[in-house]
């Protein structure tokens, strides 16, 4: 009987989420370190962008405004530093940090020549920041602010003239293309990392196996564990790599003839989806795509719960007798 164990990959698409299913506001946390640096670091560069532009511009805003924001942005870039270094900060402070930001600037903007202001450009470094850590609902709430806190004085003071509205069109389309960009470069490296790491993973549960219990074995894995280095280490370990192949990848498959001309990796092929039914029932009947409770032991528990009732659940069916 062959051994197939099947792990979920964060190349495959993912599992479209229930509609209005919120997104989840967690990070691992050396990211969360970076976030909370970067948060530190962009009110520390605001007082130096304010005071080289109220030099060299003829639209600087007036001394006491240039004052009072540079004064506050340092004063929460030392508190940001001090919490960061405590480790006391979450995605939901660093939100409002970047939302205290934006009302900083907009503060400089509608002092210092409003749709002409040379201060615009500060918006992006709060997008940015909140475009590379925090969830889609965050980052598009960010950039309605900025645009609301740029636009809205600038129209009520000035007015709606069409030179001003044509020059607003420019820095409003560039903070709204560069969160994009930024949240979408973002989102693909941490994929990316993910599947990284799942490879990895799955390298040290294989190797702590085959010290226990040093056999002959295979395992089956789909297209995103189709890799030269992992296949290298698994044939090493006397593991028998029954992966999917990924024709498609640079490269091609890592998955040669040696492997795919025996019988079973046909078989194991066809064995590995049937656990996909497992799962699919887990994250959605069970609750576990979203878990409620927190600690790897709370969890644990409530991943063994909900496995050993779909165990009942496919007892019923198997169990049942033919009228």
């Amino acid at each position: 009987m062959e051994e197939i164990q099947r792990t979920d990959s964060a190349v495959d698409p993912p599992v479209p989420k229930d509609e209005g299913q919120p997104e989840p506001a967690v990070m691992l946390q050396p990211d969360l370190d970076l976030a909370s640096a970067s948060a530190a670091l962009l009110f520390a560069v605001v007082p130096i962008v304010l005071g080289v532009f109220a030099i060299a511009t003829p639209d600087a805003p007036p001394t006491a405004v240039v004052l009072a924001v540079g004064g506050a942005s340092l004063i929460t870039a030392l508190a940001l530093g001090i919490a960061a270094r405590r480790r006391l900060l979450g995605l939901s402070e660093l939100f409002a940090a970047d939302l205290w930001a934006v009302a900083l600037i907009a503060l400089v903007v509608a002092f210092s020549g409003r749709y002409h202001s040379p201060y615009v450009e500060l918006y992006l470094l709060a997008v940015v920041h909140a475009a590379a850590f925090q969830p889609r609902v965050r980052v598009i709430s960010l950039v309605l602010a900025a645009m609301l806190t740029y636009l809205v004085p600038a129209a009520a003071i000035t007015g709606l003239a069409t030179a001003d509205v044509a020059d607003a069109v420019i820095p409003s389309l560039t903070i709204t293309l560069a969160a994009g960009v930024i949240y979408a470069a973002a989102e693909r490296l941490r994929r990316q990392r993910d599947a990284w790491a799942e490879r990895e993973a799955a390298m040290l549960m294989l190797h702590a196996r085959w010290r226990r219990h040093p056999r002959r074995r295979t395992v089956g894995a789909d297209k995103a564990y189709d890799t030269h280095g992992l296949v290298e280490v698994l044939r090493e370990l006397e593991v028998t790599p029954h992966v999917a192949q990924n024709l498609n990848r640079r490269g091609g498959s890592a998955i040669d003839v040696r492997t795919t001309r025996h019988p079973g990796y046909a078989k194991s092929l066809h064995a590995r989806p049937r656990i996909e039914p497992a799962f699919g029932w887990l994250k959605t009947i069970a609750w576990i795509r979203k878990v409620k409770r927190r600690g790897l032991a709370k969890v644990d528990w409530l991943f063994r719960f909900a496995s050993a009732a779909f165990n009942l659940r496919r007892l019923v069916t198997l169990m049942a007798v033919p009228a």
